[in-house]
């Protein structure tokens, strides 16, 4: 079976006692998806040990595969594999968007800056005079 869970699921695997079993088990028999969302997400986890350990826990669910991509960027593919009659679509992230496959595999590594800057960058621009 597949599975894709929210991020308050894997929050809460996350926080369970037994959580390495259930990943051991889950993972035995099944095929669980990652999503760009959810490494968003766990990224913009303030407190450090958590974060590493939330993104450390979804690579592991992710067994090495590629998470899927941003909803937006997901319902594109879909829309145009529609359009086009394909009989499917590449849904998971490619080499535009290996930041979320380097944040998932080098959790240590995103620094304070990489985690709130851009963000509030794109906010501090939007606020300023003549830029609407």
């Amino acid at each position: 079976m597949d599975y894709c869970f929210d991020t308050s699921a894997i929050n809460r695997l996350h926080d369970d006692p037994s959580r390495q079993a259930i990943a051991t088990k889950l993972l035995g028999t099944n095929h669980v998806f990652i999503t760009a969302l959810n490494i968003v997400e766990a990224a913009l986890t303030e407190d450090l040990a958590r974060r590493i350990s939330l993104l450390v826990l979804q690579q592991e669910l992710s067994n090495n595969e590629r998470p899927l991509s941003l909803p937006t960027e997901i319902l594109r593919q879909l829309s145009m594999a529609y359009v086009q009659k394909l009989p499917s679509a590449d849904i998971a992230i490619d080499d535009s968007d290996a930041q979320f496959w380097w944040i998932l595999h080098e959790p240590e590594k995103l620094t304070e800056i990489d985690r709130q800057g851009y963000p509030r960058t794109k906010l501090r621009r939007e606020e300023e005079p003549g830029n609407d």
